[in-house]
């Protein structure tokens, strides 16, 4: 069981057609967050379901800020290739102020997440 991107729980099995494999675990969520299964073997991630989210409060997920400070440094790096001279350029030929508009609004949310996310682990 992974929680918030870290695995809280294992359980080893061989995968057999038509026989389950069952992790019994419990997690308690202090604040939102998110869980999901998945499948590994000698060779990696095999399986993954779809996380399910659990809101404390009403409050938003934040979990992680270096999740969130990842898309921020992905975006900067985006925002320098697409730049009249940069590595992207040629693939930006009208519509650029729009283009990176729409990927500093992006920046200014996840800048935001990663803030809102240290302020909660503060605590």
């Amino acid at each position: 069981m992974v929680c918030n991107g870290k695995v809280m729980a294992t359980q080893a099995g061989s995968v057999k057609p038509g026989v389950p494999v069952i992790l019994h675990a419990k997690q308690l969520f202090t604040q939102s967050g998110w869980l999901c299964a998945r499948r590994m073997d000698d060779k990696g991630h095999q399986s993954h379901t779809a996380p399910v989210y659990v809101f404390v409060n009403n409050k938003p997920i934040r979990a992680s800020v270096e999740d969130a400070q990842y898309f921020v440094k992905w975006i900067d790096n985006i925002m320098t290739n697409i730049t009249p001279g940069g590595l992207w350029s040629k693939y930006y030929t009208h519509d650029l102020d729009l283009v990176q508009n729409r990927y500093k609004q992006a920046r200014e949310i996840y800048a935001k997440i990663s803030m809102e996310a240290q302020n909660i682990n503060i605590k």
